[in-house]
């Protein structure tokens, strides 16, 4: 989407929307987390996740800044929608039916 943003208020819409699916992400992610690991490794588990999302937004500036000198914005937007459908397929492989627990409903 991004990538193909010819207009200010295109790129502005398309980033709100992107903002949108990151909010609606992260207590999803959290909430995936707690409901399937046990109590007592909940703060570890959740302590990884933090550091990995750290690390990630780490390299991927650098990665990013990179790319965006090569190959300008274009070529850094079409770079993280494939990142983004790669890590869709990554979660579909991974994430089969989890029990969802009744009582926590």
């Amino acid at each position: 989407g991004l990538a193909f943003a010819r207009e200010y208020w295109m790129l502005i819409a398309l980033v709100v929307v992107n903002n949108i699916g990151f909010a609606m992400f992260t207590p999803a992610a959290v909430a995936l987390l707690s409901t399937n690991v046990p109590a007592y490794w909940q703060g570890t588990v959740m302590g990884i996740y933090g550091a990995a999302e750290d690390v990630g937004i780490i390299i991927g500036s650098g990665v990013g800044g990179f790319v965006w000198t090569a190959g300008g914005p274009e070529a850094l937007y079409m770079m993280g929608s494939i990142a983004g459908i790669a890590g869709a397929l990554i979660c579909l492989g991974f994430v089969k039916d989890l029990a969802v627990n009744k009582s926590a409903v």
